[in-house]
Formats: C-alpha cells, sequence, structure tokens
C-alpha cells in the first residue's frame, strides 16, 4: 500500500531538491499545480536519463 510517508520524501526531493523541507503541502500550495508537475516531470527525466546511463555503462566492455 503506498502511503503519503511512502512517497513524502521522493516528492519533496523532486520538488524542491532537498530531503527536509517546510511543510510539504505548504511547499506544493506555494509553487502551485503547474509547477508543481513541471518539477515532478523535470525529476522523471532525470532518472530515466540517470537509469539510462547505467544500462549502456552496464553494457560497456571494460565494464567489471
Amino acid at each position: 500500500q503506498i502511503t503519503f510517508q511512502t512517497v513524502a520524501r521522493p516528492l519533496r526531493l523532486a520538488i524542491i531538491g532537498r530531503k527536509s523541507s517546510p511543510s510539504i503541502a505548504l511547499v506544493l500550495a506555494i509553487l502551485g499545480r503547474k509547477e508543481t508537475l513541471n518539477r515532478i516531470s523535470d525529476a522523471l527525466k532525470i532518472l530515466k536519463e540517470i537509469n539510462f546511463q547505467e544500462r549502456v555503462f552496464a553494457l560497456a566492455p571494460n565494464h567489471k
């Protein structure tokens, strides 16, 4: 079961780039829906790029 506690830290990290912050609800309210969704989208793009790079690195001939 997914709870807010499960997603709070990754959400906070995606939204403001830190592991801790003021109330996440307050941060979301200040940023607004559009900016919040933009930041989440940007964070997901970065995670996908990191995952892609790790896969390429794992396939490299000199990888141990």
